[in-house]
């Protein structure tokens, strides 16, 4: 008898340990489809773009990476590969002087690039523009602007 008690109490433990890793698994997989990146005035856009790409990465394929913090004086064109399934929800403020037909944000890849409420993109530079590619954007309530200095 007793060794019918200890297999059943095997059984349960086991079935125990593996709903409880099962639910670690999920709560893992939710926290890597939903990243955030803050940037600062004193990151450079390499660094900016290091850190939205790394996120973007961390959500496997599907998620959001919301942007959010506030960066002037941008020098160089950001460069993001947004694969389908990501959305980037911009809330940052962004802005700089790209010259000569660059770019201020170059996406690449079929995910959405989302520029939310409160998010800016903004290039003052000499015939600059403010994206380079054709991929999928949306404007909800955030803006684009693109005010060359002739």
């Amino acid at each position: 008898m007793k060794t019918g008690k200890n297999y059943i109490l095997g059984l349960l433990i086991t079935l125990t340990l593996a709903l409880i890793l099962c639910s670690m698994a999920i709560a893992i997989t939710v926290q890597a489809a939903e990243q955030a990146v803050t940037i600062e005035q004193s990151d450079t856009v390499a660094q900016v773009q290091a850190k939205i790409q790394s996120a973007i990465t961390a959500t496997a394929g599907s998620g959001v990476v919301t942007v959010t913090g506030s960066k002037s004086g941008a020098n160089a064109t950001l460069t993001l590969d947004i694969p389908a399934g990501v959305t980037v929800v911009w809330g940052a403020e962004y802005s700089g002087g790209i010259n000569d037909f660059r770019a201020m944000i170059n996406t690449t890849g079929e995910g959405l690039f989302e520029v939310a409420a409160g998010g800016l993109v903004k290039n003052t530079g000499n015939y600059g523009k403010l994206r380079q590619s054709c991929d999928q954007i949306k404007v909800l309530g955030g803006m684009l602007l693109t005010t060359p200095l002739l």
